[in-house]
């Protein structure tokens, strides 16, 4: 009988306490000092995970800093909806606050997948420097045109890994004919059908199942989803493809940011930003913490050379139709970001 259950539970059992401790620190904080304008703030992440709590202490260092006029009222975990029905609701200025995956943004800004596409960045020094630099420029200013407003500085989901039961993928070869599940992302499906593998959508909830009867062989995502959701269990190996990284643009309902006032929103911009910054190590530091954790259950970690998928998928027409998607002006702000690509 799979032991499954029991871990989730447990594990989501040590997110939740971790995630309420802190909830209710920042509520005692908030309590103490009460702002005047609270803004809602949504995420779909897990109570515990780094970015909210960044975001609680940015609350706790508003409310200071404003002496009590602003604050975050937080809602993590998908609270209030999914992330489709959080980003209407933004538009709508029913919430003030939203941090959303570029992936997720695509549908009302496509120009925000760029930083998704596969094999785009190799490490953190180029994702930094192309979303703190022109790409992220390009995508805030789209993002404006599309009727939201959006903070400086981009935080961090981390890099795609991928897991497997069978072998291990040491090379593009061994993403051939591989079952391997993906979340509805057209650039992610699209890329691993260009390397051979045989990519399957699925939600999340019917992950660990999948990989357990075998349905399915592999899967990809941050190894903070590895660890959550007790896929160790099910599959042997971790190869750190970094296949694709993927972050948080933290956008605001325009409206919102009108009632603050120009120091009330110079001050929230400020905050916010620097929780970002922040984040980013956190996110880091976290990564390398699981990847001593997960040899301890089990899994076998390998890291294979990047340019062998990066071949393959320019063989196979992949860039070239991302560059159509996209258009030749964006591409090529990815592309002087990073490297030659198409």
């Amino acid at each position: 009988m799979s032991r499954a259950p029991a871990a989730l539970d447990k594990r989501r059992a040590c997110l939740r306490l971790a995630g309420a401790a802190a909830l209710q620190g920042v509520a005692r904080a908030s309590a103490a000092q009460p702002a005047r304008v609270e803004l809602r703030t949504c995420t779909l992440l897990p109570a515990a995970h780094p970015l909210n709590l960044r975001l609680l202490q940015a609350d706790r260092r508003l409310r200071e800093l404003s002496g009590g006029r602003l604050g975050l009222r937080l809602f993590p975990n998908s609270l209030l909806g999914n992330a489709d029905s959080m980003l209407a609701q933004l538009r709508m200025g029913a919430i003030d606050l939203y941090a959303i995956s570029p992936m997720f943004l695509a549908d009302l800004v496509p120009a925000t997948a760029l930083s998704g596409v596969c094999y785009a960045f190799d490490d953190y020094a180029e994702v930094w420097k192309a979303m703190d630099g022109e790409l992220g420029d390009l995508m805030r200013a789209r993002i404006r045109q599309a009727g939201l407003e959006v903070m400086r500085r981009c935080w961090d989901s981390g890099f795609r890994q991928v897991t497997s039961q069978p072998r291990p993928v040491r090379s593009a070869v061994d993403l051939q004919g591989l079952r391997i599940r993906v979340p509805p992302v057209d650039l992610l499906l699209r890329g691993f059908e260009a390397m051979r593998a045989r990519p399957t959508v699925l939600q999340i909830a019917d992950l660990y199942p999948s990989l357990q009867s075998g349905l399915l062989q592999a899967q990809e995502n941050p190894l903070v989803i590895v660890s959550t959701f007790a896929l160790y269990e099910v599959q042997r190996y971790c190869s750190l493809t970094r296949h694709a990284w993927d972050g948080f643009w933290m956008l605001a309902h325009p409206g919102s940011l009108r009632r603050l006032g120009p120091q009330l929103r110079t001050l929230l911009a400020e905050q916010l930003d620097q929780a970002a910054l922040r984040e980013r190590d956190d996110v880091a530091r976290l990564d390398r913490s699981l990847q001593h954790e997960l040899i301890a259950q089990g899994m076998r970690f390998n890291t294979p050379p990047t340019q062998g998928f990066r071949d393959l998928l320019r063989d196979s027409g992949y860039y070239e139709a991302c560059r159509a998607r996209f258009g030749s002006a964006d591409w090529d702000v990815l592309e002087r970001n990073t490297r030659r690509l198409a």
